[in-house]
């Protein structure tokens, strides 16, 4: 991906993002993939909402 789209990064998992979230102080409130491309490499966008206590 890096070489081919000359991407800075592969991207992040579900698990990293809900990570970041609650590192930040937020409740994870959905953490899902919205979209996913059909052809390879099957990018992918996941959406996260969080809760500010």
């Amino acid at each position: 991906m890096v070489e081919a789209y000359g991407h800075v990064n592969l991207g992040f998992t579900h698990k990293e993002l809900r990570r970041f979230a609650e590192k930040a102080g937020l409740t994870v409130a959905n953490c899902e993939t919205v979209t996913r491309e059909r052809r390879p490499p099957h990018f992918e966008v996941i959406a996260l909402t969080g809760v500010k206590p």
